[in-house]
């Protein structure tokens, strides 16, 4: 049951992380074309691609924990007997749970500082506070991912 609610929980991330890809590479080629042509960039493009990519960053980290797709150089870890292997892995993973738990934390703080202080972007006026509300989200889900990992003893 944890299993399936976390992969639908990515797989909706992971579709956002797209989405917003997606959308930024359009916005750039949309800006890029009106400079072009039209001596006449879009002010806002700057902006939007800035909240795409706080969108997907967050999202592709939940993703990559999931799938276990982190990039890890291994040099030594190989050699060690299967015993330290497990210590060190418990270990390194105790580490990210411990640091997406901070972040997750600190995110709160963020959210609290971005309705106190009514932040918005200065183009369009949009919002910040939804943006760290998908952080905290995204984080918060990492942090359970990697918690799940740690207890079950999954290797990458």
């Amino acid at each position: 049951m944890y299993s399936k609610i976390i992969q639908v929980l990515v797989n909706i991330m992971i579709a956002l992380s797209c989405a917003a890809l997606m959308a930024m590479m359009l916005l750039t080629a949309m800006d890029v074309g009106m400079r072009y042509f039209f001596n006449s960039p879009l002010v806002w493009s700057t902006e939007l691609t800035e909240i795409c990519m706080g969108i997907m960053v967050p999202a592709s980290v939940a993703y990559c924990t999931f799938k276990g797709a982190h990039v890890c150089v291994d040099l030594i870890y190989i050699h060690l007997p299967d015993v330290i292997k497990r210590i060190v892995y418990v270990l390194s993973e105790a580490i990210v749970v411990l640091a997406m738990g901070i972040i997750t934390w600190k995110s709160f703080d963020l959210v609290d500082e971005l309705l106190v202080m009514n932040t918005i972007t200065p183009d369009l006026g949009l919002p910040m506070w939804p943006i760290g509300v998908f952080f905290i989200f995204t984080f918060a889900l990492t942090t359970v991912i990697t918690m799940g990992n740690m207890i079950k003893g999954d290797r990458q």
